[in-house]
């Protein structure tokens, strides 16, 4: 029985594995119902075995056991050339009829592996291969295992089944996705259930829904605070609550679709429903907004617009008593227009506000002289 190699997954599931795999096989493991599972192939089968440590992580042990009676395994720690193999006694060389260019073949080694080690597993024996280590919480990790089946070449003046060399015949390229799942015991599941949602966050919840069905934030631009620190304010009260309902899920290490951690998981769904906008109105103590109108308001920006350079010409063009009688007849006209205009909803935007400036202002020049 070789020693096992452990590979702890915490750091390895971080890398990128390309898939080389003629065979993918997937395996869930728990750490209650389902410890343990067997995949056969055709001539080896893998073992995993789940179990846990006191150092609160989760094993998974992979075994291999070659399940033929007459032929050998191999499988390559790392990466080896027929130069390499030719060397070690016995003697490790590839059939004839292997793919690949002979002199030139390598083998695929199985990953992730810790020591550059060759595992020779003999006919109907079973061999340690390595142990996976899971955090507690579970986790996912990959194998590629490359495994070789291989013939033995008896020497011709050898004992009988001395094995002189060692001939690859086939390889079959294994992935081996395995899934370990770290479920509630039924003992620590009834204790759990067996708690009550804190009864301090519940009357909290219940202060904070009765203050919701009456709240009312105005929404008129001359109430203060301004709506949105109104909101604000009753926004904080809710994001608080839904940070001490996680806190008490976390330090009470709830796992989801426990009965306890659900009534907690309602709860922030319920906070989650207290829509704010729905509160919205004017609370009816600002009293009505000053409405400008006049008989101007009839006319757009353009229309003034047109007006104010039609009296600037007028003016500008007379002389004398006409000028003077024409600046008495518009001036009341050119004063309503520009502030007819500036009380205008859409004045700070309108592409004829500087034009209407301009106009004013040059017509008002008039009457400085």
């Amino acid at each position: 029985m070789k020693k096992r190699i452990s590979i702890l997954f915490l750091l390895l599931l971080t890398m990128t594995t390309v898939s080389f795999a003629d065979v993918q096989k997937h395996v869930k493991l728990d750490n209650v119902k389902k410890t343990g599972e067997r995949i056969v192939f055709d001539y080896f089968d893998i073992c995993l075995k789940l179990t846990e440590d006191a150092n609160d992580y989760i094993k998974v042990d992979v075994d291999i056991e070659n399940t033929d009676e007459e032929k050998g395994i191999l499988l390559f720690g790392r990466a080896y050339s027929e130069d390499e193999l030719k060397k070690r006694q016995p003697k490790i060389k590839f059939h004839k009829d292997f793919s690949g260019s002979k002199g030139k073949r390598i083998t695929d080694a199985y990953s992730p592996h810790i020591r550059n080690n060759i595992v020779y597993i003999e006919p109907g024996e079973k061999t340690d291969l390595l142990t996976m280590i899971f955090e507690n919480k579970g986790g996912d990790g990959t194998l590629n295992l490359p495994v070789y089946m291989i013939n033995y070449k008896e020497g011709r003046n050898s004992v009988p089944f001395e094995k002189n060399e060692l001939v690859i015949s086939k390889e079959e390229k294994v992935e081996l996705v395995v899934e370990v799942e770290v479920k509630q015991e039924q003992g620590q599941e009834l204790e759990q259930e067996q708690e009550k949602v804190d009864p301090n966050i519940v009357s909290e919840y219940n202060k904070l829904k009765a203050e919701y069905d009456t709240a009312s934030f105005c929404n008129n631009e001359a109430h203060e605070p301004s709506l949105a620190e109104q909101k604000m304010e009753f926004q904080n009260k809710i994001d608080s609550l839904k940070e001490k309902i996680n806190d008490e899920i976390s330090a009470k290490t709830l796992l989801t679709g426990s009965s306890l951690y659900d009534e907690y998981d309602a709860l922030k769904k319920s906070l989650d429903t207290l829509d704010l906008s729905k509160k919205e109105s004017d609370c009816g103590e600002h009293g009505e907004p000053n409405v400008h109108s006049c008989w101007l308001c009839s006319s757009s920006l353009e229309q003034m617009y047109k007006s104010l350079d039609k009296i600037y010409q007028e003016i500008y063009s007379s002389h004398g008593q006409d000028r003077e009688a024409k600046k008495e007849k518009y001036y009341y006209d050119v004063r309503g227009m520009y502030r007819c205009a500036q009380q205008r909803e859409e004045w700070q935007h309108s592409e004829y506000k500087d034009k209407i400036e301009k106009f004013y202002n040059k017509t008002m020049e008039f009457y400085k002289k």
